[in-house]
């Protein structure tokens, strides 16, 4: 399934081009010391490889990249400084700034982390603030594809997939870092215990009450998929 996945990847989309193969090295990085297996990542990777470099090399992608468009080495760090740039202004903007999208992370964050509690998983990765790191990392990288063949900021769908994957990208972190941090002192883990025990009991009125908190300004949720569509066919 992941040299399928690979296959189709490879020759799609170039913000899927970018994250793929980030993603089967993160596992690789992550999974090979313990579990030799892993090696067979290196399978579809190379599937992966090999569509990518076919779809990059089509008469399509050099029209409309334009008769420039090629390895270059400038427009990379051109196209890195302003996916970073990008990425950061949309954060501040798009998310932080949106407290519907803020509220609504959290929450699912804290409904999925409950249902771990109590149950123990191997992470053979115990490095929280790395796996933030790399998180994002892939998250500014989608943006890069865009500016490197001068389409300029992501628009459309390629924004909506970019915001799909910075929302989950935040929820597996929260979850992550908690998991791990439940495991320090043993103040830290009383706390966690008592909390999650109240949790249990009032998370039906936390989600009522982030309901009525939206619902109470207007101005959060005017721009979100469903009032816009409402309002195109009340038009």
């Amino acid at each position: 399934m992941a040299s399928l996945t690979a296959f189709f990847c490879g020759g799609g989309n170039y913000l899927t081009v970018v994250l793929l193969p980030l993603l089967f090295i993160l596992l690789l990085f992550l999974f090979s010391p313990s579990r030799k297996n892993t090696f067979y990542l290196l399978i579809p990777l190379a599937v992966f490889g090999i569509t990518a470099v076919v779809n990059m090399c089509a008469p399509g992608t050099k029209v409309r990249g334009g008769s420039d468009f090629g390895f270059d080495v400038p427009n990379i760090f051109y196209a890195i400084g302003k996916a970073v740039y990008k990425g950061l202004k949309d954060v501040r903007s798009e998310y932080l700034g949106n407290p519907v999208i803020v509220i609504g992370m959290i929450v699912i964050a804290l409904f999925l982390a409950s249902q771990m509690i109590g149950k123990q998983y191997e992470l053979s990765f115990r490095y929280p603030g790395l796996f933030v790191m790399m998180t994002f990392g892939s998250y500014l990288a989608m943006y890069a594809p865009n500016y490197y063949s001068s389409v300029g900021a992501p628009f459309g769908r390629m924004s909506n997939l970019i915001s799909f994957y910075f929302e989950l990208s935040i929820i597996a972190d929260m979850i992550y870092v908690g998991y791990l941090t439940k495991k320090g002192s043993r103040k830290w883990q009383d706390g966690v215990k008592k909390f999650m025990e109240k949790w249990e009991v009032y998370k039906i009125y936390v989600l009522l009450g982030a309901f009525i908190l939206i619902l109470a300004h207007p101005g959060w949720y005017a721009t979100t998929a469903v009032v816009r569509m409402i309002g195109q066919i009340q038009r």
